[in-house]
C-alpha cells in the first residue's frame, strides 16, 4: 500500500472505491503476481457515471 501522500500515511482517512479496487488490484498483480484479465465490460469505463471524477492512480484498478 501506499500512502495519501509520498510522506504521509492516513490510517483514519475515508477509503473510496476506487482506493479499495487498487488495493485488491495490487494484491492480485503485484503479491500473487497474476495477471488482470480484461473484459469487454472492463473496457468500457462509461459504465460508471463518477469515471470522469476518478484520478489517474486509480484507472486501471477499475478496468
Amino acid at each position: 500500500m501506499n500512502g495519501s501522500s509520498a510522506t504521509t500515511f492516513n490510517p483514519m482517512g475515508q477509503v473510496r472505491r476506487q482506493d479499495i479496487c487498487v488495493m485488491m488490484y495490487n494484491y492480485y498483480t503485484k503479491y500473487l503476481g497474476k495477471a488482470a484479465e480484461m473484459t469487454e465490460e472492463s473496457q468500457m469505463p462509461g459504465i460508471f457515471s463518477d469515471w470522469g471524477k476518478v484520478p489517474g492512480y486509480a484507472k486501471e484498478a477499475l478496468r
